[in-house]
């Protein structure tokens, strides 16, 4: 049986699995992300060499990174890594020899869930990452349109301060932490109706069939659901809105290993 490696480079954690042919991770491992890209560098290469000395038929080697990646392959810009401008493909194969793949961490985590997830079966997706920060991918006519950064769009003209140096972004409403004290109602309501105008600016905007939320908030499950799709009723009618199902991942955290183990699948 063939073997991929797949690494999810978090802002809080770098994951790591050993990923079969039917997309069934092995083998997990864990270490906290550190600040700064050489950090991050020696901890990614130290779980690629750990995997790689447990299983000699690995065929792929992929990393999703929380940030803007050229369609060289090289980083440009990571706000909660403070990582810019750097070439992490050349760097790993030039000290592992093997050929690596890298991609934005959603777009890792959408093609995680279209393979073997709640995706699987639609050939057009949004899907929102929500973690330290927050991650979009879009799948249009079963292709990947990379680059999306629906974190970052307004949905609040002078809003609040977000970590990218803009105002009023998604991301500074809906980190998923912010949903931590779900007894605050007031705090609970803002969240979702901040995330809600997001979820209903994207269906606009990609016409998907279905809404995936993926990341720490996956584990609120239908209970969130329930919430934005209370939302999304109340907004102006236009039959996109009711058209996309939305569902919470299902694959939840494991999304991002099993998608960046298979970025060969899905070339630039």
């Amino acid at each position: 049986m063939e073997y991929s490696v797949g690494i999810d480079i978090g802002a809080s954690y770098i994951k790591a699995g050993l990923v079969d042919e039917k997309y069934n991770i092995e083998m997990r491992k864990q270490v906290k992300a550190p600040k700064g890209y050489k950090g991050i560098l020696e901890e990614v290469i130290n779980l690629i060499e750990n995997i790689l000395t447990k299983r000699e038929r690995i065929s792929n080697i992929g990393i999703g990174v929380p940030g803007l990646i050229d369609k060289n392959g090289k980083i440009l810009f990571c706000d909660n890594l403070d990582i810019e401008n750097e070439d992490m493909v050349k760097d790993i194969e030039n000290r592992i020899k093997r050929k690596v793949c890298i991609e934005n961490d959603a777009d890792c985590a959408l093609i995680g869930e279209y393979l073997d997830g709640a995706a699987k079966g639609y050939d057009n997706v949004l899907m929102l990452t929500l973690g330290t920060g927050i991650g979009s991918s879009v799948l249009m006519n079963g292709q990947m349109l990379l680059g999306t950064e629906l974190g970052h769009m307004t949905i609040c003209l002078e809003g609040k301060e977000c970590t990218c140096g803009s105002r009023g972004c998604l991301e500074a409403y809906c980190k998923s932490h912010m949903m931590e004290n779900d007894g605050d109602k007031k705090k609970v309501n803002d969240y979702v109706k901040a995330l809600t105008a997001g979820i209903r600016n994207g269906i606009l905007a990609y016409d998907p069939e279905i809404v995936i939320l993926g990341g720490g908030i996956s584990s609120y499950g239908d209970k969130l659901i329930n919430l934005i799709n209370y939302e999304i009723n109340n907004y102006g009618y236009d039959y996109r809105l009711g058209k996309a199902k939305i569902k919470t991942a299902s694959l939840l955290n494991d999304a991002g290993i099993v998608g960046a183990s298979s970025l060969n699948l899905f070339k630039r």
